[in-house]
């Protein structure tokens, strides 16, 4: 019996050590929440994000909202966890999720075979595809790959942009294109309103969204490339690889959304019903 006990005893210290090295682990002396998910009330998520609007919106008096922030709050809040968010560098979201300095990438990313391999990704939960866009007054003179040869074309620096007009290059008729590949794809939107290029490739769901608007990018339009298709695209939310219990927490959160109904009201207030993608 008094063996029995003791085992009972020895069981029961190794239980409470492996639960507090779990906690250790999981956990940060500044109180933010980083690394693996745990029951973390009171803790925050950082969230990384670029000016792209739907997907991510810096308003007017500094607050941050568009689809994928409010979908980040509605999966985390109820739990009591807080969403903050930080600008990033896109080009350098893989450098701020391995140094600890965002938590998840959550911002209209192009789900590829590649950052599957240096990141973990949530199942896919909205589709995307690319949008060539140029001035109203210059839709009937860029038809073709031909039109853009020797023509400026901005894009986002590490986009799914980028990704198309190098594509694009590998066709004898365009090979002459020229990139400017910038920090943001509403920067890519700027510089063809500006005059500065003369096409932009950039997420048609951003494109719809601020060319339909009451904004300042009337003055431009999407166009088709005759011979010249965009694949669909999806995308999904990054975390540091090996991160694998955060993403599962994400999927599980996207799902919960498309069955209370949050999902499909934040598709309706940004006009993206048309990319409604449901996680099985």
């Amino acid at each position: 019996m008094k063996n029995k006990v003791m085992i009972f005893v020895v069981v029961a210290i190794i239980a409470v050590l492996s639960l507090s090295l779990i906690a250790c682990n999981n956990s940060n002396d500044d109180g933010t929440f980083k690394g693996q998910l745990i029951d973390s009330t009171g803790k925050t998520v950082t969230i990384g994000y670029t000016i792209n609007a739907p997907m991510g919106i810096k308003n007017d008096d500094g607050s941050v909202s568009g689809f994928d922030i409010e979908l980040a709050r509605a999966i985390f809040e109820p739990v009591g966890i807080k969403v903050e968010t930080k600008l990033i560098e896109w080009n350098s979201k893989e450098f701020q999720l391995n140094s600890g300095k965002i938590d998840l990438v959550w911002n209209g990313l192009t789900i590829t075979d590649e950052r599957k391999l240096n990141m973990e990704i949530s199942k896919e939960y909205l589709v995307n595809e690319q949008a060539i866009v140029v001035k109203n007054t210059n839709k009937d003179s860029i038809k073709t790959l031909a039109d853009i040869n020797n023509k400026k074309v901005a894009v986002e620096d590490g986009s799914a942009g980028l990704d198309a007009v190098n594509d694009m290059k590998k066709k004898p008729e365009a090979k002459d294109v020229n990139i400017k590949a910038l920090s943001a794809q509403i920067d890519a939107l700027l510089e063809v309103k500006t005059g500065q290029a003369d096409v932009a490739i950039i997420d048609a769901t951003m494109a719809g969204y601020l060319l339909n608007s009451n904004t300042d990018f009337n003055d431009l339009t999407i166009i088709p490339m005759s011979g010249y298709t965009f694949e669909k695209e999806y995308y999904g939310v990054a975390a540091k690889k090996g991160n694998d219990k955060l993403i599962t927490f994400v999927n599980d959160g996207i799902k919960e959304t498309q069955k209370n109904g949050k999902y499909d009201e934040l598709l309706k207030k940004y006009g993206l019903e048309d990319r409604k993608n449901i996680i099985e």
